[in-house]
């Protein structure tokens, strides 16, 4: 197990936990190494990497944004989460859905993405392009809610392609192509002049076509009375 002090912008880290009398009587029972972006302390235990970070908690305070533990090769854990395994409050599994990404760039922390659920590095190509090395980073529970309280959690780049590619576009197409079919639907109902064809309504008569039947009963008629004369 390997214990990890990511350094501030512009700190030397290495350099300030060897100037100062303190810290250097600390750390005379380890072998720091020195970190492009901080300081690595190998073969540690839980209990001795939490005791450690304990003793020097000011410069972790002052001069640190990050302290890491390195359970095993490539997986890295929070402060918070490691204490929560060490108090057994957690336990460790072989996978944990509670995660971040740490980008780091020219020697220091460029910047930090909260990943989803059932997610990992692999799924977050674009963040890592940007970077120099990228550590996955297991955390507590209570820390990732926090992000999430905060609105930080990052989806996949595969599924903010297919956001952009939103089905309501075919929806509303469809939807268009819905009312055109509608609409010429009711054109082909409606007569030229804007009235309703006859075929439509046959027990509907125009005004027409009753003024011309009356027009023929008054003929009749009036041949009926010359008769009579």
């Amino acid at each position: 197990m390997n214990l990890i002090f990511i350094q501030k912008s512009g700190v030397d880290l290495y350099s300030i936990l060897y100037t100062s009398e303190t810290s250097r009587g600390i750390l005379k029972f380890y072998r720091p190494v020195r970190l492009d972006y901080g300081v690595l302390i190998e073969n540690m235990t839980l209990g001795s990497s939490l005791s450690l970070i304990s003793e020097i908690s000011w410069y972790v305070k002052r001069y640190m944004t990050e302290v890491l533990l390195e359970l095993s090769p490539d997986l890295f854990c929070s402060h918070a989460f490691s204490t929560d395994i060490y108090t057994r409050n957690s336990k460790l599994k072989e996978t944990w859905d509670y995660a971040k990404i740490i980008g780091i760039k020219n020697g220091e922390v460029l910047d930090e993405l909260w990943i989803s659920p059932h997610s990992s590095i692999e799924d977050y190509p674009k963040f890592c392009e940007a970077m120099d090395s990228v550590l996955e980073v297991w955390c507590s529970e209570n820390e990732w809610k926090a992000a999430e309280n905060d609105g930080l959690i990052a989806v996949p780049d595969e599924m903010k392609a297919s956001d952009a590619d939103s089905p309501d576009t075919e929806i509303s197409d469809a939807e268009s192509e819905e009312n055109d079919s509608e609409g010429n639907y009711s054109k082909e109902n409606v007569s030229e002049d804007g009235g309703s064809s006859d075929t439509d309504h046959p027990d509907t008569k125009s005004p027409d076509t009753e003024l011309s039947n009356t027009k023929l009963s008054d003929s009749e008629l009036s041949d009926t009375d010359s008769k009579k004369i």
